[in-house]
């Protein structure tokens, strides 16, 4: 069976999110965490969902999201949140403009006392600039209900590099005289390589694979592959691809003819799919 036969496609892709109930939704990986976790943002807050977003390491914080500092009363965080039904609460900000993580009992106490419907939480952050930067390792909340673990395809084609002396170096081929280039192959070795995005996820947690960079992928077969590599592992049941950086590119005609997805209107124009594996869809006699 050619390997596009066993694909599936579920649509709109957000049916595979859980509804409400104080769910914890964790990203890791990179090329793309942050614009995955303001999609489901802006999801979950169009569907009438109210959305507590956090973070467990340093990192930037989103912008155009009402933000408190972890440092403020739990009483005054609580309030703001029954106002805005929307909240980002991290650490005090450094030089850099990060923000500092918060520890899985803060987050926890947070969910307790806040009440949301949805948390969304940050969870390992990068550690250079290189592509396929290296990762520090993740800082799970406690619980996690779902984990995005992300890569971005967007890398294939792009020379390696290693950071040296503060400056990114580009990785030669054993004869030294040719850049080395990220292959599609290297993107699937982030996630099922000893101690990858798939090794590290909570035992027993579900786990849905997100790639994104899309619209810059050309390499179709083995996109194919990676998918269904993926799928080996019993914690996915389905991989997301997705095109999340970018979207002023998107041809505004098409943006406009595009018909939402499920009935939403905040779907217009979406460009993520869930590929699911076709045996799912067989009926046992």
């Amino acid at each position: 069976m050619d390997s596009q036969d066993q694909v599936r496609f579920l649509t709109p892709w957000t049916l595979l999110l859980p509804v409400g109930g104080g769910r914890v939704l964790t990203a890791v990986g990179s090329g793309g965490k942050s614009a995955l976790l303001d999609r489901l943002y802006r999801h979950y807050r169009a569907e009438g969902f109210s959305v507590l977003w956090t973070q467990t390491v340093d990192h930037a914080p989103p912008t155009g999201l009402m933000a408190r500092s972890n440092s403020a009363p739990l009483d005054e965080l609580r309030k703001e949140f029954r106002h805005h039904a929307a909240l980002f609460v991290a650490g005090e900000r450094d030089a850099e403009g990060r923000a500092r993580g918060l520890s899985a009992q803060r987050v926890e106490e947070l969910r307790r006392a806040l009440a949301p419907d949805v948390v969304l939480v940050e969870a390992q952050a990068r550690r250079d600039r290189a592509a396929l930067a290296e990762l520090g390792p993740p800082e799970w909340p406690e619980p996690v209900h779902l984990v995005f673990a992300v890569a971005g395809l967007q890398e294939v084609g792009r020379i390696r590099s290693h950071g040296t002396e503060g400056a990114l170096r580009p990785e030669l081929s054993e004869e030294g005289d040719q850049p080395l280039r990220i292959r599609t192959q290297d993107v699937l070795r982030r996630f099922t390589a000893p101690g990858g995005l798939l090794d590290l996820v909570p035992q027993g947690v579900p786990c849905l694979p997100f790639l994104a960079g899309l619209g810059s992928f050309r390499d179709l077969d083995g996109m194919f592959e990676l998918v269904a590599t993926l799928w080996e592992d019993a914690r996915v049941k389905a991989v997301l691809l997705g095109e999340l950086t970018g979207q002023e590119r998107i041809d505004a005609a098409e943006e406009a003819a595009a018909a939402p997805l499920g009935g939403a209107p905040h779907l217009s124009g979406e460009r993520v799919y869930a590929l699911y594996p076709s045996r799912l869809d067989e009926v046992s006699e």
